[in-house]
């Protein structure tokens, strides 16, 4: 049989429910959460765009070399030279593609009178040339910083997807803390890239550029989220259901039950501040599924779904307890009867019962067997 559904109803008018305890605050924007995402979001933006930068260093060009600007980034170095005019630049930019051949690891091009030459580190390392050494531990150097700096991105990803799951109810284990391992995980990057650079030529004096600040800063903006956080206890959450609050209020959740009713009620899902609750009632001969919703106004409570109980339940083995309380006298029923069979057959003056043996044994199997139904 089928069970019958009594029926669901979700437009049924909520019934007001006294609240177990008043909702104080206001409905203004959450001035906090807002610094807070901002911060991050800042962090992040100066993280990637000095990541993906070429100015992590910068030479001081002298007067007498104002023609030659030259740099590097994680991952690169690039030097523009100034020619006299866009001829003079296409000549010299044949010369050096003549003189460096095929296996060139130099990308150079001519931007009207400006002769432009990029590499990477590892290309450079690949070719083995003069700077073999200095060119792999640049590349060395340059993966490191990049490894740590993306993971410290992934970090502040987290953060600002965690900054947006708490207003509605999820919060993510020691979120507070991902600011921090952030920004030290860029800022291990930046260190370990400084440190693992190889010592510059003699006469050189490269200086940090302008990358390499924005990816230091993203490191303190990131920190600075993370303080505010830990200063603030926690970020302050403002849902659109209800008042702007910064712990939880006292007290049980919201619930679709008051304590003077005679029923049972079991919360499936709660909200992080307790103030929407998914529920099952066990109301009498009533199977129900609630959601309570606590605001400024009260507990206000709707039935999603409605059911009689015995629907739910189905068939009872209630009217077959005897067969259990029976089992021993079946399984020896159905021993003895396969005893006796046996026996029956090797003694010539039990043949004549040999059907009322097999009889017993098959009625103790079969009833023994019903145990398992």
């Amino acid at each position: 049989m089928q069970p019958q559904v009594v029926g669901s109803a979700p437009a049924m008018a909520p019934a007001p429910i006294a609240a177990p305890a008043p909702l104080t605050g206001s409905t203004a924007p959450n001035r906090t959460m807002m610094i807070h995402t901002g911060l991050i979001v800042t962090a992040l933006l100066f993280a990637l765009i000095g990541m993906m930068g070429n100015t992590w260093l910068t030479l001081d060009s002298d007067e007498e070399e104002e023609f030659l600007e030259a740099g590097a980034g994680l991952t690169s170095s690039w030097a523009t030279i100034e020619t006299g005019s866009a001829d003079e630049c296409k000549a010299g930019l044949e010369t050096l593609e003549e003189m460096a051949g095929d296996d060139n690891p130099n990308e150079m091009k001519c931007d009207g009178k400006n002769l432009e030459m990029t590499a990477l580190f590892s290309d450079l390392c690949d070719a083995e040339g003069d700077d073999y050494e200095d060119d792999c531990d640049k590349a060395s150097a340059g993966f490191t910083g990049t490894l740590f700096i993306i993971l410290g991105i992934l970090v502040l990803v987290t953060t600002l997807a965690a900054t947006f799951l708490r207003p509605r109810g999820t919060t993510l284990p020691f979120s507070q803390y991902y600011p921090f391992c952030g920004a030290a995980s860029i800022l291990i990057g930046v260190v370990a890239w400084y440190l693992m650079m190889p010592e510059p030529p003699e006469g050189s004096d490269p200086s940090l550029g302008s990358n390499a600040w924005m990816t230091i800063a993203s490191s303190a903006f990131a920190t600075g989220a993370g303080g505010l956080m830990m200063y603030q206890g926690s970020v302050e959450t403002t849902s659109a259901m209800g008042p702007k609050l910064s712990a939880r209020p006292s007290g049980i959740g919201a619930r679709t039950l008051t304590p003077d009713i005679d029923a049972r009620e079991f919360v499936l899902r709660e909200t992080a501040m307790g103030n929407q609750t998914l529920s099952i009632v066990e109301d009498g001969d009533l199977f129900r599924i609630t959601r309570a919703i606590r605001g400024e106004s009260g507990t206000h409570s709707e039935d999603l779904f409605m059911s009689r109980m015995d629907a739910l339940c189905g068939f009872t083995h209630a009217r077959f307890d005897w067969l259990d309380t029976t089992r021993y006298l079946w399984n020896l029923l159905a021993i003895s009867g396969l005893v006796l069979t046996i026996l029956a057959f090797e003694n010539p003056s039990l043949i004549f019962y040999t059907n009322w043996f097999i009889l017993m044994f098959a009625a103790g199997t079969i009833f023994s067997m019903l145990q398992f139904a």
